[in-house]
């Protein structure tokens, strides 16, 4: 990478979900302080490879999310990093939810909510 990222500098980096060997050649290189995140749960068929390789970057993720559903099936994501048993089942880094604040919505959104998940460090 020409551009590195530098202490005391914000940096931003692609990464496609599920791509578990960039995203350990991601942290070869450096280590994200946090993940950014928005919209990423409309489809529950990529919960897994967003769980992946959340779970390989092991920051702390500040995450807003629009529920759009009144099934809410993008609450499973969550059910899926937050559930020590079940991120261990799948191999993953399980999360702890820090905060959780709900955020000014249209009428046509159910709900919309920020979310500070932090992972653990001791998986065993």
């Amino acid at each position: 990478d020409r551009n590195p990222c530098l202490a005391g500098t914000a940096c931003a980096k692609k990464l496609g979900w599920g791509d578990q060997e960039a995203a350990k050649a991601l942290t070869a290189h450096f280590h994200p302080d946090f993940v950014i995140a928005c919209d990423l749960l409309y489809n529950p068929e990529s919960h897994l490879a967003l769980a992946r390789t959340l779970s390989i970057l092991a920051a702390p993720i500040l995450l807003a999310v629009r529920f759009r559903r009144k099934d809410k099936r993008e609450h499973a994501f969550f059910d899926l990093i937050l559930n020590q048993e079940t991120a261990r089942k799948h191999n993953l880094r399980p999360f702890s939810l820090v905060d959780k604040v709900q955020l000014p919505v249209e009428d046509q959104i159910p709900s919309a909510y920020a979310y500070h998940l932090k992972p653990f460090y001791h998986t065993h």
